[in-house]
């Protein structure tokens, strides 16, 4: 079936550190001013509508974007869930490709809203001031939902493996087999690229990948910046793989012209689907003038910034109908290409700051999201 790229927006609520000039207002849905009249920053308008505006804009112009849904701070991870990654992980399921990325500013969201593990203390505090309500991101979620689907479908057995890398300073590492300097390389199907020689760890169940996931997202790369003090320094990768098998007692059974009536020699066709999610908490864009970074931090920095410009340029590419796609300028976008290619059900979760001094931040993510809109999407069911 035709459709495109489904984007949602996630506004994270003040924290408090805003400059004086915010008066306060935005961040939540609706309000009193339901024009936006005399309000700043970005807030959620009808449910579909983010609205964006700084003490900058041009004659004080607010801005709209629209988008498949909107989330203020006052939605639960559940809610976020419910909407964005159960549909993928049902298409993933039937044997189609799927990915959800995050993308945003550094310090909007994305990192808690797909690995937040809800389980200890720092996390707790990281989700309340990264305005969340708590609980486990999305990664967890899908883990815990796949099993829970499998368990409850008698007319298949599923196999699940999964596997978890970051790209940092344009190097694939492999966090789960603490490997450094993966190839990326064309895929043997065809479909465009993969990493070479990842480790993909076989799961019986939530646990397992529960546990791959940990030890990935434990030797991510993180660092205090002037904006965040946990700051993501790659882009981090989780990816599932899931064959779901028609059991035999299911499956139609076909018959030989020749065989006797007793029903002996029957052959058993079962049909086994192969379905690959992929998962991208994409690092934030960075500004130098905001996050001051220097050395180590800077080089991080510049590195982020053109993975994600080469990845601006893709969604515009294939936005516009281009027949190029510039898949091959950066390590991002290659491992991206089965993701944008068309094939794949593909949810974009774009999160933006309310906070007034992020209002071009968050008018400039919210406008990589409207264009990503217009990819189309076909997805395609892969047999083994």
């Amino acid at each position: 079936m035709v459709g495109r790229v489904a984007v949602f927006a996630r506004v994270r609520p003040r924290d408090g550190r805003g400059r004086e000039e915010d008066d306060g207002e935005g961040a939540e849905a609706g309000g009193e001013d339901g024009d936006g009249a005399g309000r700043r920053g970005a807030w959620i308008e009808d449910g579909r509508v983010v609205s964006v505006k700084s003490t900058t804009s041009v004659n004080g112009v607010t801005r709209r974007f629209a988008v498949d849904g909107a989330f203020d701070g006052r939605a639960t991870q559940r809610e976020v869930y419910a909407e964005t990654c159960a549909p993928v992980l049902e298409a993933v399921r039937s044997g189609c490709r799927g990915c959800v990325l995050a993308y945003g500013q550094t310090g909007s969201g994305k990192t808690y809203s797909l690995l937040n593990g809800g389980g200890d203390r720092a996390e707790r505090e990281a989700s309340t001031s990264e305005g969340g309500n708590g609980g486990p991101g999305l990664v967890p979620r899908i883990a815990v939902d796949c099993f829970a689907r499998a368990a409850s479908d008698a007319r298949h057995a599923y196999e699940v493996s999964c596997a978890m890398a970051q790209i940092y300073n344009e190097q694939v590492d492999d966090l789960v087999a603490k490997k450094s300097g993966l190839r990326v390389v064309p895929a043997s199907d065809g479909s465009g690229w993969e990493i070479e020689n990842l480790s993909w760890t076989p799961c019986r169940s939530a646990e397992d990948v529960l546990e791959c996931f940990r030890r990935g997202r434990s030797r991510l790369v993180y660092a205090e910046t002037h904006m965040n003090k946990q700051s993501s320094r790659s882009h981090c990768v989780f990816q599932m793989k899931i064959e779901r098998i028609e059991r035999p007692i299911e499956a139609d059974v076909d018959r030989d012209e020749d065989e006797d009536e007793d029903g002996t020699a029957q052959l058993v066709a079962v049909e086994k689907r192969l379905g690959l999610l992929t998962i991208v908490d994409l690092a934030g864009s960075e500004r130098q003038k905001k996050t001051q970074n220097v050395g180590a931090r800077f080089k991080e920095a510049l590195n982020i910034n053109t993975s994600l410009l080469a990845l601006g340029n893709v969604v515009s590419a294939l936005a516009a109908g281009h027949r190029h796609i510039p898949y091959r300028d950066s390590t991002l976008t290659k491992i991206l290409e089965p993701s944008l290619n068309g094939k794949s059900r593909t949810v974009l979760l774009v999160c933006v700051s309310s906070e007034i001094e992020h209002a071009n931040e968050s008018a400039n993510s919210l406008d990589f999201a409207t264009r990503a809109m217009r990819i189309v999407t076909s997805p395609e069911r892969w047999r083994v």
